[in-house]
């Protein structure tokens, strides 16, 4: 047997040669990307990647070790792609890819008008596609992405936060069941943050976890929920609070799908970028304040797409930077609960905003919602609030963790107790 040393010597040698050839690999995915990018080829080409790893794993001779290579190989894989997304993504005159690098995989995010008729290119719709969609989204959209999916079926909830519930997730689950879906199917979310955190959580359950994509159509869904991999239901009169982490393997962004709602649908979804403009970006934020703000639309949602990828990529599982994106939401969530259907998601974090900025910065953020057309006046009972943030996700320690916004792009994290909540109310 070799001595200890000797054996340490040659992984050390052994990971060098790794390294040089991963640098190797790299700078070939690279020429790959540009070829594309000249050729107009997808990067996803999935026979491809199957048939690059079966040669491996018979280039590799020795069984015992193919359930080490497998995840191995595959993780090489999604890293070449990522670069070469990120490649395609700089070279773009729109920059309109961008990729969300995690831990466990990385996906891409396409942020593009009419981007929803060319999914099939995007996707992996080469197998049993379930499309869920609910009553309220324009009905072109789901058979846009049916008449791409080599086996498609059409699934609608109804429209509404009532519908996030285990009744429809059951029979999400019950038509997957009768249609024989498989580990190998996936699921494609075609609607609002409903619909999308339904759709991932129901993915994440079935068979353990099936594949997810995601094409939000509303502002509030594409800023913000369709971005992290946060999937949930809401149960027992609290929002939100049996869910899952599962990643969508893909988004798409279209901005064209946004002509269909109206002002105020789309100042509930600005909440979630004045929520990330005023604690991360004040550039994004001064957008939000401009008076003709809808002509920077577009400029608005991949500003706030960009914000939450670098939150996201620092902390996937909200263990502690990502609590940022709460702002607003502990007391929004009590206004939302209590208005009983009265306040829209986004406008309910509006008001929860407001009760955690101090000093001048409140005022511009007063400024703001009132540019936006968001309320900046509750009027329920202060008690009734209180009861439904007592059942708050966040509480820990006898309190719950609060984002402060002090100034324009910055932020703090306060652990406040029900009384303190109570006197800011």
């Amino acid at each position: 047997m070799k001595d200890i040393e000797v054996l340490r010597k040659e992984i050390e040698e052994t990971d060098k040669k790794i390294a040089e050839l991963f640098k190797k690999r790299m700078e070939t995915a690279k020429g790959v990307a540009l070829y594309k990018k000249e050729h107009s080829m997808p990067v996803f080409i999935k026979s491809r990647e199957e048939e690059l790893i079966n040669k491996n794993l018979s280039s590799l001779s020795s069984p015992e070790l193919e359930k080490y290579y497998l995840p191995f190989i595959k993780n090489t894989i999604e890293l070449s792609k990522a670069y070469q997304e990120d490649i395609l993504g700089d070279l773009s005159t729109d920059n309109a890819e961008k990729t969300v690098h995690l831990n466990e995989h990385s996906y891409k995010i396409t942020i593009k008008k009419g981007a929803l008729q060319k999914c099939g290119e995007i996707f992996d719709l080469n197998r049993k596609i379930l499309i869920l969609t609910d009553e309220n989204v324009p009905e072109i959209y789901s058979k846009t992405v049916k008449k791409q999916c080599k086996e498609g079926y059409i699934f609608k909830i109804r429209g509404g936060e009532k519908s996030k519930n285990l009744n429809s997730l059951k029979e999400i689950c019950r038509f997957l069941v009768n249609n024989g879906f498989t580990r190998n199917d996936a699921i494609v979310a075609v609607g609002g943050g409903v619909v999308g955190d339904i759709a991932g959580f129901a993915a994440s359950i079935y068979m353990r976890g099936i594949d997810f994509y995601n094409i939000p159509t509303t502002v509030l869904s594409q800023v913000d929920s369709a971005v992290g991999g946060k999937t949930a239901v809401n149960f027992s009169g609290v929002k939100n609070i049996l869910g899952s982490f599962h990643q969508p393997k893909a988004v798409i962004i279209d901005t064209d799908t946004l002509k269909t709602l109206n002002r105020r649908q789309i100042a509930n979804g600005l909440s979630e970028s004045v929520k990330m403009g005023i604690t991360l970006d004040s550039a994004l934020f001064d957008l939000l304040t401009d008076k003709d703000y809808m002509k920077n639309l577009d400029e608005i949602i991949k500003k706030s797409i960009e914000a939450k990828i670098h939150i996201v990529e620092l902390d996937e599982k909200e263990s502690g930077l990502r609590k940022v994106l709460n702002f607003g939401h502990t007391l929004g969530h009590g206004f939302e609960i209590t208005s009983k259907g009265r306040l829209l998601h986004g406008e309910a974090v509006a008001l929860g905003m407001i009760y955690m900025t101090e000093g001048d910065v409140k005022e511009e953020l007063l400024s703001a919602l009132n540019n936006i057309g968001l309320p900046a006046k509750p009027n329920f009972k202060k008690e009734d609030v209180l009861n439904a943030v007592i059942h708050d996700k966040k509480a820990k320690n006898g309190g719950i963790d609060c984002i402060v916004c002090k100034s324009k792009g910055s932020y703090e994290v306060r652990n406040m107790s029900i009384k303190e909540l109570e006197k800011i109310l």
